[in-house]
């Protein structure tokens, strides 16, 4: 092949020299390459003429195919890029880091990349994105993804959050405060063993569908565990008091994607990602002046 390029480069220019310039290599480099490709077809493709060359017969039947074939292969290779510059960007999240994060964010991002699609797909089930066709996951954890390469997007950590009502004085009892979880979800009855409860023995608002509990608590339905970073807003705006926890289990935000190479527009898109969730941070620092709360063991205010 690179016998094959030198050549079509020198039928081109009709010049060693400039053929050597057009593919930064010597013209010593391009002569050896068609002299090579020469004996391999034991023809001559071409002939010394003045300060350039011309092309034999068979040199210029040879030029009109590879004209051709490197043609097809350039117009391949820029129908790949161009489909891929179109395809959208398949992120698989959450409904809160969706309602609660990205929906007010994405016109920032459409404004920097104009005409780049995106389409979210919130759920609260793991989706194997390698297998599913994902391009990223915005994922909550402590960041063990074996197998898929991870950015870190920001650290936050899981509260206990109720409405205003419900805060009585500097210490609340967990154990008295109805509760909006989900027992069905073994992460949610997770988190509550973690904050020292006993689902068992809660007065539990089991709204079957995790995607309204933040809602039900700014009603105020009763407490629910959240991080820090979705209910950031409301803690700003009074809307919802936080209960710190001890104990909980480490919490941060990671951009994942599939191992391998990474197309440009979603290397874009992690990027504004990840500034995204560090502007937002910034604007609602870790909140301060937390009430204590109280289950089955003490809990420290921090």
């Amino acid at each position: 092949m690179s016998a094959l390029r030198a050549f079509d480069a020198a039928a081109a220019c009709l010049s060693f020299s400039a053929a050597a310039r057009s593919l930064n290599v010597t013209p010593a480099a391009i002569s050896q390459q068609v002299r090579s490709l020469e004996s391999e077809l034991g023809l001559a493709l071409v002939r010394r003429q003045g300060r350039g060359i011309a092309l034999t017969e068979h040199g210029m039947q040879l030029a009109r195919s590879l004209e051709q074939g490197f043609g097809a292969i350039s117009h391949g290779v820029e129908a790949l890029r161009e489909g891929e510059r179109k395809r959208a960007i398949r992120v698989a999240t959450t409904p809160s880091i969706v309602d609660e994060f990205l929906l007010s964010e994405m016109a920032d991002f459409w404004q920097k990349h104009p005409g780049v699609e995106v389409s979210l797909t919130p759920g609260e089930s793991y989706i194997d994105i390698v297998r599913e066709g994902f391009d990223l996951a915005i994922r909550g954890g402590e960041g063990h993804y074996p197998g898929l390469h991870m950015e870190h997007l920001v650290d936050t950590r899981w509260i206990a959050v109720a409405a205003p009502k419900w805060i009585r004085g500097k210490q609340v009892d967990l154990q008295q405060l109805p509760w909006i979880a989900n027992t069905n979800l073994d992460w949610e009855n997770m988190l509550l063993n973690a904050a020292g409860l006993d689902p068992d023995h809660l007065q539990i608002v089991n709204l079957g569908d995790p995607r309204h509990t933040i809602r039900a608590a700014r009603e105020g339905f009763g407490a629910t565990i959240a991080n820090a970073f979705i209910v950031r807003r409301d803690l700003a705006a009074g809307d919802l008091q936080a209960i710190e926890l001890d104990g909980m289990p480490p919490m941060a935000y990671w951009a994942v994607t599939p191992p391998g190479p990474m197309r440009t527009i979603l290397a874009d898109f992690v990027t504004w990602l990840k500034e995204a969730f560090r502007r937002e941070a910034a604007r609602y620092p870790a909140e301060a002046g937390f009430v204590t709360g109280r289950g089955d063991r003490a809990v420290s205010s921090r």
